[in-house]
This record gives structure tokens, C-alpha cells and sequence, in this order.
């Protein structure tokens, strides 16, 4: 599962438990979408202390 808030300084991104391949696109273009209305300058926080190890097939090995 993963959050994207936009915040008073830019962004922040939490990742937690398990992530898969699809999950990870489905992320990547939320945040194409996101990043469309963003200032020209921003911050970004990611928080993935509840992330779980991500599977070989998720990181493309």
C-alpha cells in the first residue's frame, strides 16, 4: 500500500507492507498525476519504515 499527501512543504510519499509489480506502476503514474499541479520547487518526504522487502519479481531481477 502506498500514500501520496501533499503537504505545506511538497509532498509525502508512505510505502507499508507488501508492494507488488502493479502497485508500483499504479504508483508511479499517481505520481506523474500528482506532480503535474506541483511548484516549480518542493520537498518530499518518503516514509517506508512499514514497508515489507520487496520481491525479486517487483524490482525487475
Amino acid at each position: 500500500m502506498y500514500t501520496i499527501e501533499q503537504m505545506a512543504f511538497g509532498f509525502q510519499i508512505t510505502f507499508a507492507g507488501k508492494i507488488d509489480e502493479q502497485e508500483l506502476r499504479e504508483w508511479a503514474a499517481d505520481s506523474r498525476a500528482a506532480l503535474e499541479d506541483a511548484p516549480d520547487e518542493f520537498g518530499v518526504l518518503v516514509d517506508m519504515r512499514e514497508l515489507n522487502l520487496l520481491s525479486d519479481s517487483s524490482t525487475g531481477a
